[in-house]
């Protein structure tokens, strides 16, 4: 074999190395708004080659040398055709246009079969702050327990007891939480006053059945109860005065957005009550 062959089947061999070896298309593919679109689809045209955009718009395709036409399309946007020659790894940045388009109104009016559902869960009665503040106000002090009792399925044990009935459940059968403790005793004075201060409650949610497993063991019904996030944008002072307890609340920012704090409390006074009666085991009864 002479030089000259020798020669040209070099060339030849080098050739077909060159138009052996992949290369790298990578880039990214955004909007006009360079905002990165995730998901979008880029194909090479003629070889059924492709692949889709990350979570940050980035893309990356392996190529043979030559020219190719690049297909970038994303729901929404107008589909870009790029024709790129490559002959080695080429950054290539895609930015497509939102196909913008006029529709004409629409208006669906009707009522849906369950237009009166609010919610799926069965059982299950759920009262917030605002609803709180319109209960009604025993001599001028708000009663959370006792509010329950406006709710179907839910009676009192009794007069002059602290305990309700759920469905025909016993007392010991309900679960009363606040801000996941339990409370053994919620009520002072024979259930004439109520251990919690409507002032720091933000909602309680009341379940009479399907209860979950996260609450354990009670068959009959659970109140959670879930106190208020003191505020953290100014100092607020807010207080009532009945004709047998005064409330007062004071929150407010430590350090702006940081640290906020609550002090609440509340003072009862009955006693003048009893001095009324005639009855001198009862005028002498102290329940301060």
């Amino acid at each position: 074999m002479g030089l000259k062959h020798l020669f040209i089947f070099i060339l030849f061999f080098s050739g077909l190395l060159l138009q052996a070896q992949n290369l790298v298309i990578q880039g990214t593919v955004r909007d006009t708004n360079k905002k990165p679109l995730t998901g979008a689809n880029l194909l090479v045209k003629g070889i059924e080659l492709g692949v889709s955009t990350d979570s940050l718009g980035r893309y990356s395709i392996i190529v043979k040398q030559g020219v190719h036409v690049l297909i970038a399309s994303y729901v929404g946007y107008k589909t870009k055709e790029i024709k790129i020659s490559i002959d080695r790894n080429k950054l290539v940045n895609i930015s497509l246009e939102e196909t913008g388009s006029i529709l004409d109104e629409v208006l669906v009016i009707s009522d849906a079969p369950d237009h009166n559902l609010s919610s799926t869960d069965l059982g299950v009665s759920k009262i917030g702050i605002a609803t709180i503040k319109k209960m009604p106000a025993f001599m001028g002090e708000r009663d959370i327990l006792k509010s329950v009792l406006l709710l179907p399925g839910v009676t009192s044990v009794g007069e002059g007891t602290t305990g309700i009935n759920v469905r025909g459940g016993n007392a010991d059968q309900n679960l009363i939480l606040m801000d996941e403790a339990p409370l053994f005793n919620t009520s002072h004075l024979m259930g004439f006053l109520s251990v919690f201060n409507s002032d720091v409650v933000d909602q309680f949610t009341f379940y009479k059945g399907g209860i979950p497993a996260q609450f354990g063991g009670r068959i009959s019904s659970i109140m959670d109860t879930k106190l208020k996030m003191p505020t953290a944008e100014k100092w607020q002072v807010e207080g009532g005065i009945g004709l047998i307890a005064n409330r007062l609340l004071i929150e407010g920012p430590i350090v702006a957005d940081k640290v906020t704090f609550y002090l609440a409390g509340r003072v009862s006074y009955p006693d003048y009550l009893f001095a009324l009666s005639h009855d001198n085991n009862v005028k002498n009864t102290k329940a301060n």
